[in-house]
């Protein structure tokens, strides 16, 4: 392929990332739920000045807030947006979008220095960041802001990278080892299981390279068993993670009851081709075509088996390819057949046990970004030249087409929040019906009353989404996916509280307030509009 054309393809790049970007400035996230109690432990961190709390209202005593240390998510995703918010005053929503910027173009520069270590060449390494760009487990960090998965992006490239680098196993560079793993679970908890098999590979790629490829030459550390060294800051760093922070509050257990399904077994063997472009979105959306409300039909799980079976052997057959053909480095072969090989592995016992972690390829984007360049030089090398071209045209037009239409999707009917997030949260079926018009008067009111209210803590109780409440000052009492806030109970008096509370649920509940605050004797209204009344405690 002639320079011109890698020139092309490199601007084609270039112009859908600026397209992107420029559309996510005036169109901004949608917040996941995690992310949404990521940025709660920040304003519990703020307000109670411990690390990573959430701040919850006693059902037993009204006026006790409680603190709970987030161990079950890393707290990159509220660490970055916060800084920017907490020193230069920036709305989160514009915080998490610069977030975004920053750590995209990292994650696709660290895939390049790493695509180019392992001598692909340049027309390669073009086509493949151009199908990054593309793949919706890229371009959905542009629509939904989930932390973790864009600073996982940002991150783990360089690690591997540095690791694949790394010769001297000084203390200076044990160090940076360890300091890059810590970076990495702080960016996504599931990155320790990438760092420690990619960890893995660079302690035993040479008594590899012997049955494999029948290599015996190896580096002087090596050969001295220096290489063994990187167990200190993998122990270290896991040890760390573990005491001072898993440790430190409530975790989802790992392993649960054992049950196995098919799905469990091939997700994480097709995750290499599921996890790039937008397989898996245009899987699920072919079986709402086909089988229609019918999707959880025993018709539908063979369709949805089946290709995930063909998906799976397509994934050996090609590293079957890597294995034999003598295009690919050594090093290349052995780290993408490492990585596949403990992810599918980890993954296969974690879906067994029902561990609480969703089917979703965003959890192996990584190692699938790592297959591609392997994936387009067999395809690159198979197909006429015009017809390859012809491809990636279709799949720029799917991708423009795809990313108007999510947006469109996930944010029609909604309104921007005070920190230009869009209201709600990343779950299309769990929508509240706070309006706007309710929603700024819950704004304006937390605004002019104090935390503190005749040595009374001031509460917010609001019948809407998790969202608002990290948009107010107050400690606040929400509807949460496990819990309506119309069936609480709330014991004690010693707090004042504010109510925001539906005329629909007033209608069926007019007694709602004795029997969720059995301690107050009246609750009078202080403003209302079409949809929602605001009341407090008199």
């Amino acid at each position: 392929m002639s320079n011109k054309e890698i020139w092309f393809y490199t601007g084609t790049g270039i112009v859908l990332l600026l397209f992107i970007s420029i559309y996510l400035c005036f169109s901004p996230h949608v917040i996941s739920i995690d992310s949404i109690y990521g940025f709660l432990a920040y304003k519990g961190t703020i307000q109670t000045g411990t690390f990573n709390v959430l701040q919850d209202v006693s059902t037993i005593n009204v006026a006790v807030i409680q603190k709970y240390f987030v161990a079950w998510w890393s707290p990159g995703q509220w660490m970055f947006p916060g800084a920017l918010n907490y020193l230069f005053g920036w709305r989160l929503g514009i915080g998490s979008i610069l977030i975004t910027f920053i750590f995209s173009l990292s994650g696709l520069f660290g895939f390049y220095k790493v695509y180019k270590y392992f001598k692909f060449s340049s027309a390669i390494v073009v086509f493949s960041l151009l199908m990054i760009i593309i793949s919706d487990t890229f371009y959905t960090s542009f629509i939904i802001y989930q932390g973790g998965e864009i600073l996982s992006f940002g991150i783990f490239p360089w690690f591997l990278y540095y690791l694949l680098k790394l010769q001297k196993y000084t203390f200076n560079n044990l160090l940076v080892v360890l300091l890059l793993f810590l970076l990495c679970f702080v960016a996504k908890t599931t990155l320790i299981i990438y760092c420690a098999i990619a960890i893995a590979y660079k302690i035993f790629k040479n008594p590899l390279q012997r049955p494999l490829f029948g290599i015996f030459k190896a580096g002087k550390s090596d050969r001295n068993n220096k290489v063994f060294k990187l167990f200190i800051p993998l122990i270290t760093g896991a040890g760390c993670i573990y005491i001072f922070y898993l440790d430190k509050g409530v975790r989802p257990s790992l392993l649960n009851t054992f049950h196995m399904e098919l799905s469990d077994l091939l997700i994480p063997l097709s995750a290499p081709f599921s996890g790039i472009l937008s397989v898996q979105t245009n899987i699920i959306r072919a079986q709402k075509i086909i089988f229609g409300t019918g999707a959880s039909s025993y018709s539908a799980l063979i369709f949805i088996s089946a290709i995930y079976a063909i998906l799976s052997f397509l994934v050996l057959k090609c590293i079957y390819k890597f294995y034999n053909s003598e295009s690919f480095t050594i090093a290349y072969k052995l780290v993408s057949i490492f990585l596949y090989a403990g992810l599918a592995f980890f993954f296969i016992i974690a879906y067994s046990f029902d561990t609480n972690i969703d089917s979703n390829v965003r959890h192996f984007k990584l190692l699938a970004f790592l297959f591609l360049p392997g994936l387009i030089s067999i395809v690159f090398n198979l197909l006429n030249a015009s017809v390859f071209r012809l491809i990636i045209s279709l799949f720029v037009i799917h991708f423009v087409a795809d990313f108007i239409y999510l947006k469109d999707k996930w944010t029609n009917d909604r309104y921007k929040s005070v920190n230009y997030f869009y209201r709600n949260y990343d779950n299309l079926e769990r929508q509240d019906q706070m309006d706007e018009d309710s929603y700024h008067k819950l704004i304006e009111l937390d605004r002019t009353i104090p935390l503190m209210s005749n040595n009374k803590p001031v509460l917010f109780f609001f019948e809407g989404n998790a969202d608002i409440a990290m948009d107010i000052k107050h400690p606040a009492v929400f509807n949460t996916e496990k819990q309506k806030f119309n069936t609480m109970r709330y014991w004690g008096n010693r707090a004042q509280v504010f109510l925001f509370l539906s005329k629909n649920t007033l209608h069926k509940n007019p007694d709602f307030c004795k029997s969720s605050f059995p301690d107050y004797n009246d609750f009078v209204i202080i403003d209302q509009n079409s949809r929602y009344v605001i009341m407090k405690v008199e």
